[in-house]
């Protein structure tokens, strides 16, 4: 029986699951080894990879708008930056991909009214970012060459099948046709096999797009997912760890299959314990993985609350100026 929880709920449980998790990582590493690695942070580095990581701010907004634009939805590009900054605050409190996508979908759409384009957008957004994903790990493993890394075989394989089989399907209108009749089914509410009907028919913007357009955006998508790269390697440095990008990719490759669970306040504890696995693996001290491990969510909490800001002014200032040029005139 699925027992229903209140969202304060669901957040104090999230918030149990990432002290849990910690509490059993330091149980097994001793916290000033930890600090210790914290601290002898070169912040040259540091500020290298916060750089770094505003440039894939950047980069996700354009390709956000280069997609948006396939099914005929044109947003400025400040609009869609300020939106992907809102979103990374309430990512803090929001399950997981999903949370986070539809709170997008619903900035990007409520002016336009344009519900189902965008959703395609965003839905093809995310398959061209986890394609790229896969791709990349899946060729980092083959150039890595480490017989420690065989059991993940299997999981290197699947991740490059995933997007051959993700574009096939899209591709496939025998595919979408079958999708249409399953939506006949009395099963599904009028409302809702209407409102996926819409968002399949925008979909199909993408198979009849040319080649040259789809093009730039997996180019821009690849440069997206180097610029997270270099991002994190530069923290890396910065925590003097020694180990490879090609492990990196891995590592990240399996980091984001893992943070699609929403079962923690976003990812502490999972993006630490995973990192002490993964990197053990290529011998890193477990004191340095839970060092970049908390590293990194100290990097996201800063571009969150920086999205936090953004949000204080779309929802308090801007509004209060508003209203006084309306008031003076």
């Amino acid at each position: 029986m699925r027992i229903p929880l209140s969202k304060s709920a669901k957040f104090l449980l999230k918030a149990a699951v990432s002290v849990t998790l910690l509490a059993l990582l330091f149980r097994q590493i001793p916290i000033e080894n930890v600090w210790g690695a914290l601290v002898r942070i070169d912040p040259a580095l540091c500020a290298l990879s916060i750089a770094v990581t505003l440039l894939t701010q950047v980069v996700a907004a354009h390709q956000v708008r280069l997609v948006l634009a396939v099914p005929d939805v044109h947003l400025p590009f400040g609009r869609i930056f300020v939106t992907n900054m809102r979103v990374k605050f309430y990512s803090l409190f929001l399950p997981g991909y999903l949370g986070g996508g539809l709170l997008r979908w619903y900035y990007l759409s409520k002016d336009n009214k344009l519900r189902a384009q965008v959703a395609a957008a965003l839905g093809f957004n995310r398959m061209m970012e986890f394609s790229v994903l896969c791709a990349v790990g899946a060729v980092c493993w083959a150039l890595y060459g480490d017989s420690r890394l065989a059991p993940f075989a299997p999981l290197v394989a699947i991740a490059a099948v995933i997007p051959v089989f993700l574009f096939a399907a899209l591709w496939n209108t025998a595919l979408l046709g079958m999708v249409g009749r399953l939506l006949e089914i009395r099963f599904w509410p009028s409302w809702a096999a209407s409102r996926i009907r819409k968002v399949i028919a925008s979909m199909q913007a993408y198979p009849h797009a040319n080649f040259g357009r789809l093009g730039l955006i997996a180019l821009v998508c690849l440069a997206r997912h180097g610029l997270v790269l270099l991002s994190l390697y530069s923290l890396v440095l910065a925590l003097d760890i020694e180990v490879s990008i090609l492990m990196l990719a891995i590592v990240r490759l399996c980091l984001d299959v893992l943070l699609m669970l929403p079962v923690s306040l976003s990812g502490l504890g999972v993006r630490e314990v995973s990192y002490v696995f993964l990197l053990g693996l290529v011998a890193v001290p477990a004191e340095a993985a839970v060092a970049l491990g908390l590293a990194m969510y100290a990097k996201g909490l800063l571009f969150a609350l920086l999205g936090g800001c953004v949000e204080f002014h779309h929802a308090f200032l801007q509004p209060h100026a508003v209203r006084g040029a309306e008031g003076r005139s």
